[in-house]
C-alpha cells in the first residue's frame, strides 16, 4: 500500500513538472507571435502628402503620388515612373525620427508645398539667364592679326656684277644706249653708251631669280642669274625676247631659237659673237634678200614667226 502511493506521489509530481515546462514553451510562443509586423499603410505618424499619409486638403500629395479620396490617403501613382519622393526605408523627417517605408532606397522628405516651385523649376529659369550671358571668348577663339597689306616685303637678295656686251646689228655701231631692265618692266636699272666697235659695260645690281634683258634701239638681249654676263645682241637674240616678252620661261624660247639656227654652244644666245658665225651671217643676208627688206628688226619678227610654226617652215633653210 505504501508503495502504491510513493508512486503515485511522483507521478503527480512528474505530471507538474511536465505541465510547467509546456506553459513556459506556449509563453514563449506568445510572445514570439505578439511581434506583429507594422504595415506601411498601418504605420502612424505619416505627415500630410506622404506615402500612406492623409492628402493635403487640396486633395493632392508629393511628387511620384496621387491620392486615394475613398481613403483619404496617398498612394504611390501607377502612371509615373519615378519613385516618390517618401518611398525610402529610412526618411528623414524634420523631427528626426525614421519611418520603415516599402522601397530600399533612402530618399530626404521635405515638407515642401506642393504649389512651391522645385529645384528644376529654379534650373530652368537659371539656364534661360546663363543664355543671354555673353560667353567670354577663349584662346582658341583669339583671332591671329593678318598682315598689313601694306607691311613692307624683306627685301630680295642682289649682288652687284658686270653687265657688257656687243650691239652687233647694222654698221651704225657707236653711240647706242645700252639699258638694262627687269624683263617685263620699264624701270632702267643701269646703262651705258657703245663705243666705235658697238661694245657696251656697266655694273648693276641684279638678283638671282629675275630675268633681265639689256635693250638698244629696240633690240634686247635676255639673261637670268646672279653673276657676271655678257650680253651680245643681235636679231637672233632679238627674236627669242620677240617669243616671250614677258620672260615667263625665257630659257624655253632661247632652246627653241636655238635649235631652229643650229646653235648648240654658249648657255645664252648673247653669250654668242655672231660676228664669228659666218653661218648665221649668209642665212640673215638670204633671208634679207628673200624677204627684200634690209631693216633687222622685221627679219627678227619673220624668224621668230618661223620658229612658232611645227611645219612647213620657210626660213630654216637660209
Amino acid at each position: 500500500m505504501k508503495r502504491f502511493l510513493y508512486f503515485c506521489v511522483v507521478l503527480t509530481l512528474f505530471v507538474l513538472v511536465l505541465g510547467c515546462g509546456e506553459n513556459k514553451k506556449d509563453g514563449n510562443a506568445k510572445s514570439d507571435n505578439d511581434k506583429v509586423e507594422v504595415n506601411d499603410s498601418e504605420e502612424p505618424g505619416r505627415k500630410q502628402g506622404e506615402l500612406y499619409g492623409e492628402c493635403y486638403p487640396n486633395g493632392t500629395c508629393n511628387k511620384g503620388l496621387v491620392c486615394d479620396e475613398e481613403n483619404n490617403i496617398c498612394i504611390k501613382d501607377p502612371g509615373n515612373t519615378e519613385k516618390p519622393d517618401e518611398d525610402s526605408d529610412n526618411t528623414v523627417t524634420p523631427d528626426g525620427g525614421n519611418h520603415e517605408t516599402d522601397s530600399d532606397t533612402t530618399a530626404v522628405v521635405t515638407d515642401e508645398d506642393p504649389e512651391t516651385p522645385n529645384d528644376s523649376d529654379n534650373l530652368v529659369h537659371q539656364n534661360d539667364e546663363d543664355a543671354d550671358t555673353p560667353v567670354a571668348p577663349s584662346d582658341n577663339d583669339t583671332e591671329v592679326p593678318t598682315p598689313d597689306s601694306d607691311t613692307p616685303e624683306t627685301p630680295e637678295v642682289t649682288e652687284n656684277h658686270r653687265i657688257s656686251g656687243h650691239y652687233q646689228i647694222g654698221s651704225g655701231v657707236s653711240g647706242i644706249e645700252a639699258a638694262l631692265f627687269e624683263c617685263g618692266g620699264t624701270t632702267k636699272i643701269a646703262s651705258a653708251t657703245t663705243d666705235n666697235s658697238g661694245k657696251y659695260s656697266f655694273n648693276a645690281n641684279i638678283s638671282a631669280t629675275k630675268t633681265y634683258c639689256v635693250k638698244a634701239n629696240n633690240f634686247a638681249s635676255c639673261f637670268k642669274g646672279m653673276n657676271d654676263h655678257t650680253a651680245n645682241i643681235s636679231e637672233i637674240t632679238n627674236a627669242a625676247y620677240l617669243l616671250d616678252q614677258t620672260c615667263v620661261d625665257i630659257r624655253k624660247s632661247e632652246t627653241k631659237v636655238r635649235a631652229y639656227a643650229k646653235l648648240g654652244t654658249g648657255e645664252w644666245l648673247g653669250e654668242l659673237d655672231y660676228s664669228k658665225l659666218s653661218g648665221i651671217k649668209e642665212g640673215l643676208k638670204l633671208l634679207s634678200s628673200y624677204l627684200n627688206t634690209t631693216d633687222p628688226q622685221t627679219l627678227s619678227q619673220k624668224i621668230a614667226a618661223d620658229v612658232q610654226k611645227t611645219e612647213n617652215r620657210e626660213f630654216r633653210k637660209f
